[in-house]
């Protein structure tokens, strides 16, 4: 590999780490399988966002894969949870 392209891939390499320490995820394009989802999307806000969501919508009937307050669900939607 000629060194002008070692050289550009090292640079975008460390500000892609660089980066990723501040950064977070864009839930419509999220991967199905995210460890830590509410960290991930959501961020610190996720506990706010969750009393939000039972206030508004006591009964869990509005969600989306990963969306606040999904843990009530089935993965694949179509089965609620035992509370």
């Amino acid at each position: 590999m000629p060194a002008r392209i070692r050289t550009c891939s090292g640079r975008s390499r460390a500000a892609g780490a660089a980066a990723s320490a501040w950064s977070r995820a864009y839930v419509s394009e999220s991967d199905y399988f995210q460890r830590n989802w509410q960290d991930a999307y959501w961020g610190r806000h996720y506990a706010r966002l969750a009393r939000v969501k039972r206030e508004v919508d006591p009964d869990g009937l509005f969600f989306v894969h990963h969306g606040v307050g999904s843990e009530g669900w089935s993965r694949d939607g179509f089965t609620r949870l035992q509370r």
